[in-house]
């Protein structure tokens, strides 16, 4: 992908730049840009050119024709600019022998303008509308460009016959200046030989470019200006240096830089434009071939993108270059030496630099760099970190994550004192070709590390992006958030990450560290289901980097998708750190069961609890009444259910869940409600549970019966399974709402508060003891609340 003289392409690593021997520049856009002189004098207008059309000899097609052109006056013409073209390696120009050859100074080209044979032609100022206003879609040139590359041997005879076929299907001036520059992308070579060789190309001007199809980037801007004139469309001839394929990420320019590249200005419905023909033919390759590659950027670019790469120094005149900008603030020297060049593929995408505006960074330890695409957003990035002496890689010291908005953080933390080049690539959302990642920055930047970080190790080998992978995360569930973090630390080898969700998802999530990728970690974290959220806790039970990895469900497909990824890290061993239950590692309120089975989420509804003393109280909030049931199981033995150690009471606007835990250890407490349009009880929420120490010999709870009357009531005493046989037990529950209760076929009294009791003494041979209840104190017939077994 093209930057500037020769922006360097993908296959060119960033920080690897071919120069010469003594040291020269080479042009821009591969870094095309040897400097050239020219003549100082102010080009004539070119004369009006009479149209025949005529049938060409060679059979190919009919082609508008003129009288013969004065092809001996045009050699002339572009032989006295291109006299001192080329600055030959670390040496002085070559000079023509005019007067007008010799006022050109130290190589620097003086502007040459072709105008309107007739008509006014408005002075340089900052155009007042965009390219996209200009040119609304670029399928509106598919017919011009096919008639472009469809052009016959027979029209390319010379620069009138091939200016006159080119615009012949033209009506308008853009659409003139369009066919000139495709066809000279198309059919003009840059001259690598001559460049690299450090010999001047061919001297016979346009004419000899025609001949050859080579031309190094005065060529090309003056192929342009001969069919421009022909055409009678005014355009300048600006030179200047230019940031291409021999520009380093360091170099420093200065009034005393060499000019090192030529372009052109050109007049569009009124207003200047700037084009880089040479850029716009194609870039030339890390070994030194020419690619041709159409580069739309550099056809009418927008003045604020061709700057950076291009400062136009004619006559060493400041103030005068400073128009052919076409800024309202144009850049000084000092500002484009510091500018950090974006490659064309950059400005396609709308890239901008939000924190770091110059090539050269001084950091202590690390640094964030952020840029955001705003015509498409991001969706794959790479970033490479390259040792600027040595030009070798470095792994394992860049972080790269997209934030909701569409903001690029490049976190790297370099692991020496030294100077680095930080290479950015980029694909855009709906990019045509997935599999490709084009340059966004030219060069990179460059960072000169002062002192390094006193976390030594490198982060885990991972090419994707951190963090929330969008947009497939937001397809899951998963909420935009500002600056969500995609490092954590951990504190006691425990790590807390919170994930806002827009809607219900399912989660998963899996564990791995950095220096054992192939050990599964899945129990060493669980994932807390809130009412807008989410929240995954990992342990960490020994030292360094851990990547997190969560995975949701997508309403199109079965399988859960990849939709973040977080990188952990623990800076000591934790030996007391142990892994969660089997089959807990997801807990919280299952949507949508448990919404459409009546449970209210509450924010920061906490799904793990301490157990003291062995005994722990899990409040439920509900929408309406439900039927409840409970599974508890330990760790150890997952499959016996303990579920008489669980005991539900139903409140004013919820329940509460009683549990005992015999063992020291994790328990999973699993809750199930009633559906309205289901026969069974689903699964609605999963808790996790955690003794330090158990209780013991601990009592079961009393068995519970499914009834309605189970909200009118709360059992006070005995909260016990185990009644004893011949003793006297005092039974009390609260139901100030129902007419009768009583225990087997005792009644039991109403106190004031609410209140029943009643003392019973079982018969010896009874098995079982019932508490029973009713609405109406004058019912016949009882439903039963709880059952006590006699022993």
């Amino acid at each position: 992908m093209m930057g500037c003289c020769y922006s360097v392409p993908t296959s060119l690593d960033i920080g690897q730049h071919l120069k010469s021997a003594n040291g020269r520049t080479s042009e821009d856009q591969a870094g095309l840009a040897v400097p050239r002189g020219c003549s100082s004098d102010v080009k004539d207008d070119a004369k009006q050119v009479a149209v025949n059309n005529t049938s060409d000899d060679s059979g190919d097609d009919v082609v508008n024709d003129t009288a013969p052109a004065n092809e001996g006056s045009d050699d002339d013409d572009a032989s006295s600019r291109s006299s001192d073209e080329e600055t030959a390696p670390g040496g002085s120009e070559s000079k023509s022998s005019s007067e007008e050859s010799k006022s050109s100074i130290e190589g620097v080209k003086t502007v040459h303008v072709t105008g309107r044979s007739t008509g006014w032609v408005p002075p340089l100022s900052p155009p007042t509308r965009k390219k996209t206003d200009l040119i609304l879609d670029h399928t509106i040139f598919a017919e011009l460009d096919k008639h472009v590359r469809n052009t016959p041997k027979s029209a390319a005879s010379s620069v009138e016959k091939l200016a006159l076929y080119l615009t012949s299907k033209c009506r308008t001036d853009l659409e003139k200046i369009r066919v000139i520059f495709c066809w000279l992308a198309y059919n003009i070579a840059y001259d690598t030989g001559s460049y690299f060789s450090g010999k001047p190309g061919p001297t016979g001007g346009t004419a000899s470019t025609l001949q050859s199809g080579l031309a190094m980037c005065q060529g090309y801007s003056e192929f342009l200006e001969d069919l421009c004139k022909v055409v009678d469309v005014p355009c300048k001839h600006v030179s200047g240096i230019a940031k291409g394929f021999s520009h380093g990420p360091e170099q420093v320019y200065t009034l005393d830089s060499e000019t090192n590249h030529t372009w052109n200005l050109v007049l569009v419905e009124g207003e200047w434009r700037p084009v880089d023909s040479t850029w716009g033919a194609g870039h030339v390759e890390k070994g030194g071939t020419f690619t041709r590659e159409f580069d739309e950027h550099w056809f009418l670019t927008d003045p604020e993108e061709f700057a950076p790469k291009h400062f136009p120094l004619m006559d060493k005149n400041l103030e005068e270059s400073a128009k052919y900008q076409l800024l309202k603030r144009p850049f000084t020297i000092e500002e484009f030496s510091a500018s950090v060049p974006l490659a064309s593929h950059a400005y396609n995408l709308g890239l901008k630099l939000i924190t770091h505006k110059q090539t050269i960074i001084d950091v202590d330890c690390d640094v964030t760099i952020k840029v955001k695409a705003t015509r498409k957003p991001l969706e794959s990035v790479s970033v490479t970190l390259t040792q600027r002496r040595s030009n070798q890689k470095v792994e394992g010291r860049v972080l790269t994550s997209l934030g909701d908005d569409g903001t690029c953080s490049i976190y790297v933390r370099p692991p020496h004192v030294a100077t680095y080049v930080v290479g950015v690539m980029g694909q855009g959302h709906g990019e045509e070709d997935k599999d490709t990642l084009n340059q966004l920055l030219s060069y990179g930047y460059v960072i000169r590390c002062k002192k390094t970080h006193p976390i030594k190790e490198p982060f885990p080998d991972k090419s994707d992006l951190w963090g929330l992978q969008t947009p497939i995360a937001w397809e899951c569930g998963l909420k935009r958030v500002k600056d969500m973090p995609f490092q954590y630390n951990a504190k006691n080898g425990q790590v807390k990450v919170t994930l806002p969700l827009s809607r219900s998802t399912d989660l998963s999530t899996t564990l791995e560290h950095a220096r054992d990728m192939d050990e599964a970690l899945e129990e060493f974290t669980i994932v807390e289901c809130t009412q807008d959220g989410a929240r995954v806790t990992a342990r960490l039970p020994k030292p360094g980097y851990y990547i997190l990895n969560v995975f949701a469900s997508h309403p199109e497909e079965d399988d859960l998708q990849q939709v973040a990824d977080f990188l952990l890290y623990a800076d000591k061993e934790c030996p007391d750190v142990e892994p969660y239950p089997v089959g807990s590692t997801v807990l919280g309120l299952k949507n949508p069961a448990a919404t459409e089975c009546g449970l209210k989420p509450v924010r920061d509804m906490t799904f793990t609890f301490l157990a003291k003393d062995g005994q722990a109280k899990v409040p439920l909030s509900l929408r309406r009444f439900t039927e409840l049931s409970t599974a508890l199981r330990h760790a150890r033995d997952m499959d016996d259910n303990l579920e008489q150690f669980t005991f539900v009471e139903y409140t004013e606007d919820g329940a509460t869940i009683s549990v005992r835990l015999p063992e020291p250890g994790y328990y999973g407490l699993q809750v199930f409600a009633s559906h309205p349009k289901q026969s069974k009880l689903q699964s609605v929420a999963k808790f996790l549970l955690f003794a330090d120490k158990g209780r013991g010999q601990c009592q079961p709870f009393p068995r519970v019966f499914p009834s309605e009357y189970r909200q009118k009531a709360r059992l006070l005493q005995p909260l016990v399974r185990a009644v004893p046989s011949g003793e006297a037990t005092l039974y009390r529950v609260y139901a100030p709402a129902l007419g009768k209760v009583k225990v087997g076929d005792t009644k039991m009294e109403m106190k004031n508060d609410g209140v029943w009791e009643a003392e019973v003494t079982p018969q010896k041979d009874a098995k079982d003891v019932t508490i029973y209840a009713a609405e109406d104190k004058d019912a016949t017939s009882v439903k039963g609340l709880y059952k006590f077994t006699v022993t």
